[in-house]
């Protein structure tokens, strides 16, 4: 009985948090506190964990939707373009609770993987930041993530193009 109870009140804390981590993508720079070690663990595993409410129920498709606001958002591009960071980050090196493996499970679902790129690069990307993006992209796919989730913007394109011709022969 009191294990069940237990799991039960687990349930109920964990919807409760997972809503509240998907408000937090709302705030100005909330993805830059989720480097920092040792805080906000409810929020990054309902991030990152693959048993979590965000990654396992209808949260998981509002967290999508949210991403997907980010193209007109610029307090959720911005956020949307710190998880994609942090994203490989954590498939590099892991970060607190959450580990390398988590992640590379997270990088299996196209739906949001797909977004989450499509958001981070919707807007004009500046120049020095451009190499870090094709670098993103080259990460996630030899983490196992399809080229055709992360389409190639024009202006990617262009300096993919221009960094090839700049190589010594």
């Amino acid at each position: 009985m009191q294990v069940q109870l237990r799991k039960e009140l687990v349930r109920l804390v964990s919807v409760s948090v997972s809503e509240q981590t998907i408000d937090f993508l709302h705030q100005d720079g909330s993805v830059r506190q989720l480097n920092e070690r040792s805080r906000l663990e409810a929020f990054k595993y309902c991030l990152f964990h693959p048993d979590s409410p965000v990654r396992k129920s209808n949260l998981r498709q509002a967290l999508i939707e949210l991403l997907r606001q980010g193209e007109q958002d610029a307090v959720i591009y911005r956020n949307a373009r710190l998880l994609l960071a942090l994203l490989v980050r954590i498939r590099r090196e892991g970060l607190d609770m959450i580990t390398r493996e988590e992640v590379a499970d997270m990088l299996l679902d196209e739906e949001l993987v797909r977004q989450l790129w499509i958001t981070a690069t919707s807007r004009e990307i500046q120049y020095r930041m451009q190499d870090s993006m094709l670098e993103i992209r080259q990460f996630l796919i030899q983490n196992g993530v399809s080229e055709e989730w992360l389409p190639m913007t024009k202006e990617l394109r262009t300096r993919l193009e221009t960094r090839s011709n700049t190589l010594p022969t």
